[in-house]
């Protein structure tokens, strides 16, 4: 984790991942990740030994591209430890992740979310 966070509190903002969480709800573990922290939480599922349900929470109750995606690189990630992928979602996001993984930002350019965010001027946190 990098310095400018390791031993802080981070407060996460979201939409459609509240509601994700509060289906959630009884899970022996809840994660929040992204792709900054995919490594991490790859490895940590790893470990488990029971089912892990990925929540492609997506924007306003809509589908989301970058959540997809990153939804998709978990299942190609935890493919890899043994895990199997359950439904065609999950299948369809490991595709697209897997035609675009080499570009992820190149591709993300041409959606929805990254046209909203690019408006107040954060492309390097988008990136």
């Amino acid at each position: 984790m990098g310095e400018n966070v390791q031993g802080k509190k981070i407060a996460l903002t979201t939409t459609n991942g509240t509601k994700a969480i509060q289906l959630s709800e009884g899970a022996l573990e809840i994660m929040a990740a992204g792709f900054v922290n995919l490594k991490a939480t790859v490895a940590h599922c790893a470990k488990f030994e029971e089912d892990v349900l990925v929540h492609c929470a997506g924007w306003k109750d809509q589908f989301n591209i970058e959540d997809t995606l990153f939804a998709g690189a978990m299942v190609f990630h935890l493919e890899q430890h043994g895990f199997r992928c359950a439904d065609d979602a999950g299948m369809a996001a490991k595709m697209l992740y897997e035609q675009t993984r080499h570009d992820l930002f190149g591709f993300l350019k041409n959606s929805s979310h990254y046209h909203r965010l690019s408006r107040l001027g954060i492309e390097k946190d988008i990136e």
